[in-house]
């Protein structure tokens, strides 16, 4: 019986020895950089682990340093997963160090596990997440970046704003990644800590689209302005929210601000101009022509004034033909009409002339070789049906 006892306790000083003589190993051939041998001796060590009679302290070196050499593997790419591994790696190592020992104390290792927290994992996760994310492995990246944030949270002093990059960045895997979600809320976290902040928001806002929450669209886009109410891009995504959205008095109140913070962009007259057709028709004119004088190229100022006379001398058309049997009434209708529509073509020529969109140019065609037919010139008509017909 007493050499059974022996025995028993033999075979446990032997498989506590040989997982400490993998962990050395390990740890001697990740200081070498063979990060393949080193793998190999900490996973040998990691099964040998025997809770119930290897020292907690011991236990936690091979976890730190399974996730120091996990780590590694990330960044040398040979394990696109490792930094996640190394994680839960250390995440075990401080459930251990948890536990209270003999005498009832807890975190005896917390010293040792945070200086290997700081470095060198944090420094190899980060430089395994810049490695993935370059590499288009989003998933992993999103999830190494983050590994870098809870590794730095546990030093003593922390402040979020010194992992700005890695939650930017995090933030950048998730969106590429297509997990809006979570890309939306470390992009929050980067406009609440005022790193890239107005770009952050919109991509805030690009996440929200890609979910379809308008609801958080609206109140992302409403605080980014309240931040950065200088950033002309916030408030054009705000313009484009409300236009989207269907709502143009909430629109034009935006494109008002846009105007007054950058005057002399006609595409502010443009989009006034648009929202104008619906709420002010009085003043669609006006605008388009501004947009066009302060950009005589601008095809979509064109465009749109062309459509704006076009629908307006349309309407006296048809009058005309409803009272013909009140002659005076009808040939003022009528004239009123033509005159519109030779304002229209004015326009459709000139957005003709300012685009290289096939269709577009085909549509103003196809409308001018129309309108030529009604006022009767027929020269000019054919004229445009030919270069119609040469598009087609």
């Amino acid at each position: 019986m007493k050499r059974i006892a022996l025995a028993f306790v033999s075979l446990g000083l032997s498989c506590t020895a040989a997982m400490a003589q993998s962990a050395s190993s390990a740890e001697t051939k990740y200081y070498m950089n063979d990060f393949d041998g080193a793998k190999k001796e900490i996973d040998g060590a990691i099964a040998k682990i025997n809770p119930a009679k290897d020292k907690p302290s011991s236990q936690i070196k091979v976890y730190y340093v399974a996730g120091n050499i996990y780590a590694k593997l990330a960044e040398s790419l040979k394990d696109s997963t490792g930094v996640v591994k190394a994680r839960e790696f250390y995440e075990k190592a401080m459930e251990i160090d948890a536990v209270p020992d003999k005498k009832g104390k807890t975190n005896t290792n917390a010293k040792t596990i945070k200086r290997e927290l700081k470095q060198p994992f944090a420094r190899d996760a980060f430089n395994a997440a810049a490695k993935l994310y370059d590499n288009g492995l989003y998933q992993n990246a999103q999830k190494a970046f983050e590994a870098v944030i809870w590794a730095n949270s546990q030093q003593d002093g922390y402040t979020e704003l010194s992992d700005s990059l890695a939650y930017f960045y995090g933030a950048a895997s998730a969106l590429n990644g297509q997990n809006y979600a979570d890309a939306a809320k470390l992009f929050t976290k980067c406009m609440e800590l005022g790193y890239e902040g107005a770009q952050s928001c919109l991509m805030t806002h690009r996440c929200y689209q890609n979910l379809k929450d308008s609801v958080k669209m609206e109140a992302n886009l409403k605080q980014g302005l309240v931040k950065y109410p200088e950033n002309i891009n916030v408030l054009n995504s705000v313009i484009d929210y409300y236009i989207a959205k269907g709502d143009p008095s909430a629109a034009l109140s935006y494109v008002d601000e846009g105007i007054k913070k950058d005057p002399n962009n006609a595409i502010y007259y443009y989009i006034r101009g648009f929202l104008d057709e619906t709420i002010n028709k009085e003043a669609v004119e006006a605008d388009y022509k501004k947009a066009i004088s302060m950009n005589p190229k601008h095809f979509e100022s064109y465009y749109r004034l062309g459509y704006f006379y076009f629908e307006n001398g349309a309407k006296y058309m048809e009058a005309a033909q409803k009272d013909w049997k009140n002659k005076k009434l009808a040939d003022e209708e009528e004239a009123s009409g033509k005159a519109l529509y030779k304002k229209a073509i004015e326009q459709f020529e000139k957005a003709a002339e300012n685009t290289d969109n096939k269709a577009y140019k085909s549509e103003m065609y196809n409308r001018l070789k129309g309108l030529y037919y009604q006022l009767q010139d027929y020269t000019k008509s054919q004229e445009f049906a030919d270069k119609y017909n040469a598009l087609q």
